[in-house]
């Protein structure tokens, strides 16, 4: 759903850009970013939409060594054409190395952002947050030191009765939530041999992610 939900999000933009200028020259920078940013949305839709129609959720996943604040970074840069909210960051000063597929963990991480931005409507526009955290922990559900980022938001809490089926196809906290945005995002997590709970915050909600590193012992280059 995110890459639609994007592409909605930049059609709109372009059109309020052919409505709000007068000279075609004065929105040729914006249009060249926003048409980018639709082509490269439509060819993950694609990718999500073969994926859906073969296995019901995506399950393929192409590994290679990254670094998880690149994969955060990337996704900063593209969730100002998705939500409203701007998420605040906290990372280390040295790479968090992973073994991991950029596009999936990008399209699992929106779907957090974008979930808790449709979770905080009951609250006033200008008091929503979404907070992104990344840390080296030394001991995690996988069993020793492992990556962990967290999407935590201000909004209002998930009963119990709620969390537990969150993960579960179908099951939606959202009104007019299909129930696919969290399942999938769980199993993009889980085939990088990752874990994902959700619990709460100090302010309200918050998504936990552990993922394996590379190499345990380094995380400084």
């Amino acid at each position: 759903a995110s890459p639609i939900h994007t592409i909605h999000r930049i059609t709109e933009s372009l059109k309020r850009c052919q409505e709000q200028s007068i000279s075609s020259d004065a929105i040729r920078k914006p249009e060249i970013e926003y048409i980018g940013k639709l082509m490269e949305n439509i060819q993950t839709a694609e990718i999500i939409l073969k994926d859906f129609f073969q296995y019901g959720i995506p399950t393929k996943v192409k590994l290679e060594p990254l670094d998880l604040i690149k994969v955060v970074v990337k996704l900063l840069d593209d969730l100002r054409f998705s939500i409203d909210v701007v998420p605040k960051v906290r990372y280390p000063d040295h790479p968090v190395r992973i073994c991991g597929d950029s596009l999936r963990l990008n399209l699992a991480f929106q779907e957090l952002c974008i979930n808790a931005e449709h979770a905080m409507q009951s609250i006033p526009k200008e008091t929503r947050q979404i907070m992104i955290t990344i840390t080296v922990e030394d001991s995690s559900p996988l069993g020793g030191k492992a990556a962990c980022i967290t999407f935590a938001n201000n909004g209002p809490s998930i009963p119990l009765d709620k969390r537990v089926k969150i993960f579960k196809k179908y099951e939606s906290t959202t009104k007019g939530g299909h129930g696919f945005g969290l399942p999938i995002t769980k199993e993009i997590i889980e085939k990088h041999s990752g874990t994902i709970n959700v619990g709460e915050s100090q302010d309200g909600v918050c998504f936990v992610i552990y993922l394996p590193l590379i190499d345990p012992s380094d995380t400084s280059n």
